[in-house]
């Protein structure tokens, strides 16, 4: 502390934020994807049919009856019901003695099975944000370790900016190193709240990982039972021997009405279908709501009685299920998640920036080289892992839809094309690599809408406006890039520095 209070608050903001910096990079921009991750998997799924979903109560029953005539003697049935972001009906069921539910998706019009590609959709994107597709323990430990140091980097960097609100108006273009930290210190400000909430609620996401304590203490060692009281889960009796029909589909329609007025049901959970004592569990859906935790009806699946409703309640259930619906957004209506959706597109900017500036200030060092490497693998996150999530959505298109395993060819395509850039970035020369990878990423984002024309139902939509948009933003960089000083001539210093790399 002998520099002072505030410059040790320099010191920390900056090596927090430069040694997970990269990895904040990829979790904030795939987490800014995730916010359209139905829209997602909806566009790598062509042959889902577009368009409004049908009612609710229709889609129910003849979700009810495919089951009856498919799987009557299943120990339980699944219905995830169609959105308007995702229109198509889900149905699992789960044969005697087995583990895993089978899954089949229907057309919700004509409930005709839909035979969609393999893929992981939105889902690759959500999961590499929270565990970096890592067996799921050690990615989260590790997104859990960047978050922490994301939180400090964070408040040092308030502290460090005295004039943090002034500098919020100040951007000098073509100014170098000024313009960087100018373009930091606008995009910090400019999305504040958004970086301390997001941060901090994806820290209570995973706070019972991180400090577990407490529910060993009060659970004896026993987190499962410590997660089904969270959840209000109760396991599922054996099926009874006599048969019986089931409530129908009207019952239910008319408990969720009672219950929860206009609120829709997301999920109906049938054990032991076609049992006398079978269960239905009606869970709501949280679009309406903030907090994360579904509302719940338990019905007596023969009568359609209510047995039991479940929310949200206590102070700690609730305050939880708030923070962590702040975080999922399921709530959002389009605006606020468009918003969100650039808020985490600034966020992902700022870090960028953030990680360009310390290399720009030290690239006169003695050890250029090591910067050169550096600076190399800022091109190749700042443009390569967006080039990366362009290539996996022709890597959706192009990959043979009865290829075995073509889901994960998808994801090995999404890697295979970051490590390429990795590479281009360290043997290529720096302003080169700059000009290139911007070249490439506009071309990518670009050819996505050509690609859906040609091998896609509908090639109006949300996912193909948006790479528009990203080919444009990556076409302007790639002019600005071609029009700077810096990219017009190469300095002898520069030329030092590339040549000692």
């Amino acid at each position: 502390m002998k520099e002072g209070f505030r410059q040790s608050m320099a010191w920390l903001h900056t090596w927090s934020g430069l040694i997970v910096g990269w990895l904040l990079l990829a979790i904030f921009l795939t987490g800014a994807a995730s916010y359209y991750r139905s829209e997602i998997t909806g566009w790598m799924h062509p042959e889902i049919p577009s368009g409004a979903p049908v009612s609710q109560s229709q889609s129910l029953k003849q979700a009810m009856d495919w089951l009856h005539d498919r799987a009557p003697v299943a120990n339980s049935w699944l219905i995830d019901l169609p959105t308007e972001r995702l229109p198509v009906t889900q149905v699992m069921w789960q044969a005697a003695g087995e583990r895993r539910y089978n899954s089949e998706l229907l057309n919700p019009a004509s409930q005709q099975p839909v035979a969609p590609r393999k893929t992981f959709g939105g889902d690759f994107f959500y999961g590499f944000h929270f565990q970096l597709s890592l067996p799921p323990i050690i990615g989260r430990w590790i997104v859990g370790v960047a978050s922490m140091l994301m939180f400090i980097a964070i408040i040092s960097g308030v502290i460090t900016h005295r004039r943090i609100f002034k500098d919020f108006f100040t951007f000098r273009p073509g100014k170098g190193q000024r313009s960087w930290l100018d373009a930091h210190n606008t995009l910090s400000v400019l999305a504040l709240p958004f970086h301390v909430l997001i941060t901090y609620t994806g820290l209570v996401t995973l706070m019972f990982m991180y400090v577990p304590w407490g529910i060993d203490l009060v659970y004896g060692g026993d987190r499962g039972a410590y997660f089904r009281d969270l959840r209000d889960f109760t396991p599922p009796a054996a099926p009874a021997t006599e048969k019986a029909d089931l409530a129908p589909y009207a019952r239910l329609n008319e408990q969720a009405r009672q219950q929860w007025g206009e609120g829709h049901i997301a999920r109906v959970a049938i054990g032991s279908p076609g049992a006398t004592n079978a269960r239905i569990e009606l869970i709501r859906d949280t679009q309406d709501q903030v907090s994360s935790l579904p509302q719940r009806l338990v019905l007596n699946g023969v009568s359609g009685e209510l047995i039991e409703t479940s929310d949200a309640t206590g102070p700690a259930k609730a305050f939880y299920g708030v923070l962590y619906g702040l975080h999922l957004a399921h709530f959002a209506e389009p605006l606020l998640r468009l918003l969100l959706f650039i808020s985490g597109l600034g966020g992902t900017i700022m870090i960028a920036t953030g990680l360009q500036l310390w290399v720009v200030k030290r690239k006169g060092n003695a050890t250029g080289g090591l910067y050169r490497r550096i600076e190399g693998l800022n091109v190749a996150v700042i443009i390569g892992l967006p080039l990366a999530m362009a290539g996996f959505f022709w890597g959706n298109r192009l990959v043979p839809g009865g290829l075995p395993g073509r889901e994960i060819v998808e994801v090995q395509v999404f890697f295979a094309v970051w490590l390429m850039t990795i590479l281009h970035a360290q043997v290529r020369s720096i302003r080169r690599v700059w000009r290139e990878q911007a070249l490439l990423c506009a071309l990518a984002f670009a050819g996505v809408p050509l690609l859906d024309l040609i091998t896609g139902p509908d090639a109006v939509n949300g996912l193909n406006l948006f790479c528009v948009l990203f080919a444009g933003a990556f076409a302007f960089v790639l002019w600005r890039l071609c029009r700077s000083p810096s990219g017009r001539r190469s300095t002898r210093a520069t030329r030092q520095i590339e040549s000692r790399s």
